[in-house]
Parts: structure tokens; sequence; C-alpha cells
């Protein structure tokens, strides 16, 4: 029974000693001034209580209570080296006692990864984890004589909480849980703190998924002669209800213009080309967008030799069976003839004008060029006169 007396006799000692010990002012030295200061030429501020003032670069030394403590902002490039994507170190130096008054140098320190999109609830979310760093010990953790209270706010965003206090140094940092529906590169969060009551703005990344544009055609006949076919992928995290995603190109117009696509889906648009040389196709459906895509529109180098090697082979055809019956015209007419049929023909096909009146399925690949380009010059300009009477038409009125 005694020993139990002396047991809580000296908890209760331990107590008190502890208590007194929390309660004990610390002696601030000039030396401690000039290390807290470093480079910065701004002034220091002492923050009580009870209010705020500034300490004359003349003092030598002064008393620091418990909750008592100094802060000076430093330069925004001091904080370079040490700040990641990240973690962002604030500009400020904080010195502070603990519960034992023992002088403590602290950085506070931001850590926040890139905010994920939730295609359910259409916003951004992530966790902000706030905490005090002592630049002389980074691995332990001590408790601070006096919290620390930070609130956080910002335009268009929900924090949860919206002010918490920090009263040890180190890990864990106090998590803040952010929600917004901006659709910007990133988001400004305003963190006001003990030791700064005007705030500073910190910068916290939005990751948005990409809206993939992938071409599955070659390089592009020029001269509106080609057309690129781009696959349209929405990323997942859009979400299930549908979405308008909006195509525009630097030169071409997009068909069609604006699709109609939920998370994950992919649908195929076609771009014309327009002239030669370089476009760019980009896709944006809010907070969504893509890479710009480059397409390339080159001479139509190809579509032109297949063409003629389509016509001279209907040429070929036309007079071989033109000779069987004894009707054969001279060669060099016939042939200016069927090239410019057919040629005519496969221009006309490239750009979406069927005028062999044949059903054919598909529009691309270098047989088909050289097939419509045989058929329009076995046809010649009287068998397309047949298939579109206004071509017919004209060619009646020359004569």
């Amino acid at each position: 029974m005694h020993a139990v007396r002396l047991i809580g006799v000296a908890l209760v000692m331990a107590a008190l000693v502890d208590t007194a010990a929390a309660q004990r002012p610390r002696l601030v030295r000039r030396a401690d001034l000039d290390r807290l200061r470093g480079d910065s030429t701004g002034p220091i501020t002492r923050v009580t209580p009870g209010g705020s003032d500034t300490i004359l670069s003349r003092v030598d030394s002064l008393l620091l209570g418990p909750g008592q403590l100094l802060a000076v902002r430093i330069s925004d490039a001091d904080t370079a080296h040490r700040s990641t994507r990240a973690v962002q170190v604030l500009p400020f130096r904080v010195l502070a006692i603990d519960r034992a008054a023992d002088l403590l140098l602290l950085r506070p320190v931001v850590q926040v990864d890139p905010l994920e999109y939730d295609g359910a609830s259409r916003e951004f979310t992530g966790t902000m984890h706030v905490g005090l760093e002592d630049s002389q010990d980074r691995a332990g953790s001590r408790s601070l004589s006096g919290p620390m209270a930070f609130l956080i706010s910002g335009a268009g965003v929900r924090a949860d909480p919206a002010g918490l206090t920090l009263d040890h140094t180190n890990l864990p940092f106090a998590p803040v849980r952010l929600a917004t529906q901006a659709s910007g590169e990133s988001l400004l969060i305003h963190l006001r703190a003990t030791f700064n009551p005007e705030g500073i703005d910190v910068s916290v990344p939005l990751a948005h998924p990409p809206i993939t544009l992938e071409q599955v055609s070659g390089p592009v006949a020029g001269w509106g002669l080609g057309v690129a076919i781009v696959h349209v992928a929405l990323p997942l995290e859009a979400g299930a209800e549908a979405r308008v995603v909006r195509l525009s190109a630097g030169r071409a117009t997009p068909e069609p213009a604006e699709l109609t696509l939920t998370g994950g889906e992919t649908r195929d648009v076609r771009i014309r080309s327009v002239g030669i040389l370089a476009d760019t196709l980009l896709a944006e459906s809010p907070p969504f967008r893509s890479d710009r895509l480059v397409l390339t529109y080159v001479w139509p180098i190809r579509l032109v030799l297949t063409a003629l090697a389509g016509a001279l082979l209907g040429t070929g055809l036309v007079r071989r069976v033109s000779a069987r019956r004894g009707r054969s015209e001279p060669w060099p007419r016939q042939l200016a003839g069927g090239l410019a049929a057919g040629s005519f023909a496969a221009a006309a096909f490239a750009v979406g004008v069927n005028l062999t009146g044949l059903k054919i399925a598909t529009q691309y690949g270098d047989a088909v060029i050289m097939l419509v380009s045989a058929l329009g010059a076995m046809f010649g300009w009287a068998g397309i006169g047949r298939v579109v009477p206004a071509i017919g038409k004209g060619l009646k009125e020359t004569r």
C-alpha cells in the first residue's frame, strides 16, 4: 500500500514538473534570431495569443513564452530547391518552443498529389496534408507548447476540414479533403496560418485524363483528295453519363464536329484534307481535352499515279475490244480521252462523288482508286454523262 502511494505521488510530481516546464518561457538570444532570419531581409514578427508585433533588428534577446512564436517570411527562391510537385515548402521560418521549453526551428509544409477526377460527382477530389517540419530533427515528433491554427479556403473549393490546428512537429501531417468542379490545369488554395494572417496561395495540380486521338490512316493526300480517319476516345474517368465532345481542326472541318460519348467509349471522326503540309486536330469536353494531333497532308502523288495506272488499264481494255469490233480510234486520241475520263472519275470518287454508277463498298485503298479510274476510262465521257445527267448535258452543250 505504501508503495502504491509513493508511485501516485511520483506521478503527480512528474505531471507538475511537466506542466511547469510547459509554462516556462525561453530566452531567445541574438544567435537564435540570426538563425531564424537567415538571408531574409524582412522583419521578424512575434505572434502571441493577444496579437502580434515586429521585432526590431537591434533587439539582442527576448523571452518567448508558451504558445508564442517568431516568424519571418523568406524568398520563394529559398524554398525552390526543397519543393517538389508533391511537396511544397512554404516561404516561412517559424521559431517556437516545445513543451520542454526547447527552441524549435520549423518550416511549414504542404503535401498534395494532383486531384483526380470523379466521373460520378463530376468533381476533382484529393487530399492535402499540412505539417510543420523540424529543420533540426525531421525524424522525431515533438509536442508544441501551444497549437498553430490553419484556415484553408479557395474559390469554388470545398475543404474538409476548413480549419485545423497542429500541436506537434513532423509526421503525422494533418489531412484536408479537397473537392472542386474547376476545369483549369491547377487550383489555388488560400492558406492562412497563425504566423501568416494575410495568407498565401498554394497551387494544387488537377490531373486531367486526356481525350485520346489516334489517327488510323497514314499520310493523307492533300487538296481535298484524302481523308484522315481518327479514333476519338473519352477517358474512363468521365463516367457513364454521356458527354458532348467537340472537335476542331486548324484548317479542315471534322465530320462530325461533335460526338456524344460516355467514359471509355470510342468513335471515329473524318477530316478531309485542305491544301498540303500540316494541320492539327483538338478535342474538348470540359474538363477534358486532348493533346493536339498533327495531321500531315501530302502531295497526292500516289493517288495520281494510281489513277493514271487505272486509266491506262481501262483505256487498254477499251482499245482491245474496239479493235476486235473494227472500230478502233487513233491511239493518241483514245489514250488522251481515257486518261482524262479515268482521272476525272478517280478524283471525283476521292472527294466522295461516285461517277461509275456502281455501288462500291469502300472509298479507301489503292485498288479502289485504280478500279474507279479504269471504269471511268472504259465508260468514257459518254458513259459518265449517262450516270450523271448534268455532266452529260454540259458535254452536249460544249460540242
